[in-house]
């Protein structure tokens, strides 16, 4: 086996686990081709899911950056709120 494979053991259907019919049913049900392609479909899925689709943020604005803002953004300009969300 490549170090790039992956040994599945199929158990029973539960919340976390599938059975190999449940597999065999979801190639038909899709067209997937085989079980190894559905098996990827469903990882691209999942990974899409819970990964983040992009990088992590700095975080709040420094004290330095939001005065910065502050000095370029026009202080002339009167704002009316027209609604609120609470």
């Amino acid at each position: 086996m490549s170090k790039n494979a992956l040994l599945v053991s199929f158990k029973a259907d539960t919340l976390s686990t599938v059975s190999r019919s449940t597999v065999k049913k979801m190639v038909k049900l899709t067209g997937a081709g085989n079980e190894t392609q559905l098996i990827h479909m469903a990882l691209r899925a999942y990974a899409a899911l819970v990964l983040p689709a992009y990088p992590a943020d700095d975080g709040l604005p420094t004290q330095a950056q939001m005065d910065a803002i502050g000095r370029i953004t026009p202080q002339d300009i009167e704002t009316t709120t027209l609604a609120t969300l609470f």
